[in-house]
């Protein structure tokens, strides 16, 4: 009898082995398990991101000084007036218009602090508005908005309004519209 309830005692003592040391060190290798399947993962998906970011800079790299340059021009960090205004002047020149004004409105986004603004900050770009009129046939206002749009800068018609004479002369008035950095 002695030797059955021993027997009894030890298997109840294997099953409380079992169930208090084994299930649980079983369960800690499955989420270790887990764990690591996750970092696997994880690793793969950075791998992933670090050959298409090697990609990307070697693109970069094959990138020439000139349209490095071109690039800084179309987006500069400032905008210099003088010099836009004087690029729709030689646009309208080039396209045969006779521009009446150009007027350059303040830039918007003012509550911006210029000091706060670093190269590599991701807030929205100024934009400056030039108001403009000017005169001239259908053709020669259809070839100034397109010498708009393929000028250096981004520049941008935001409104325009046209209006005939009994001559045959348009005038437009428009706002024209680039963006900067700061």
């Amino acid at each position: 009898m002695n030797s059955f309830f021993f027997q009894i005692i030890l298997a109840c003592l294997a099953i409380a082995i079992l169930v208090l040391y084994l299930k649980p060190a079983f369960a800690d290798i499955g989420k270790i398990q887990d764990a690591i399947s996750q970092y696997k993962e994880e690793q793969q998906k950075v791998n992933e991101v670090n050959v298409k970011l090697t990609g990307l800079v070697n693109r970069a790299n094959t990138i020439s000084a000139e349209d490095q340059t071109r690039l800084l021009t179309y987006m500069p960090d400032k905008v210099d007036t003088i010099s836009i205004t004087r690029d729709i002047f030689n646009i309208s020149v080039q396209a045969g218009v006779y521009i009446a004004d150009v007027d350059y409105k303040d830039s918007e986004n003012k509550d911006t602090d210029l000091s706060e603004v670093t190269s590599d900050s991701t807030s929205e770009p100024v934009t400056h508005k030039f108001a403009v009129g000017l005169s001239g046939g259908y053709a020669e206002i259809k070839e100034f908005l397109s010498l708009i749009e393929q000028s250096n800068y981004p520049l941008e018609v935001h409104s325009l309004e046209v209006t005939g004479s009994a001559e045959g002369v348009l005038t437009a008035k428009m706002d024209i519209v680039t963006y900067s950095h700061m």
